[in-house]
């Protein structure tokens, strides 16, 4: 969704879908039958539009045995909270 992203995330990547997952899921699919032990997301599902869905979709991108990992920031942790209430990002 980010082109220029995408462009160097291809010089280091064997495949790049630049679009939503859910535009994406079918080309995925096609390219990966076998599916994958493991699907990553890390510190990615609390910025997509309906993250429950792609839950389900990835289920589907699985191997037999494969498994989900999701990362989730920990919105109570004294560090968010403070630059929330301090009015600072916490990125920088």
């Amino acid at each position: 969704m980010n082109a220029f992203a995408a462009r160097n995330a291809e010089q280091v990547c064997d495949r790049v879908y630049s679009s939503a997952f859910d535009a994406a899921i079918g080309g995925i699919k096609a390219d990966y039958p076998r599916g994958f032990d493991v699907i990553s997301f890390a510190d990615v599902l609390e910025h997509m539009y309906n993250p429950w869905e792609a839950m389900v979709l990835a289920k589907e991108l699985l191997s037999e045995r494969g498994k989900c990992v999701f990362q989730i920031p920990n919105m109570g942790h004294r560090s968010i909270i403070g630059g929330l209430l301090s009015n600072q990002s916490i990125m920088s």
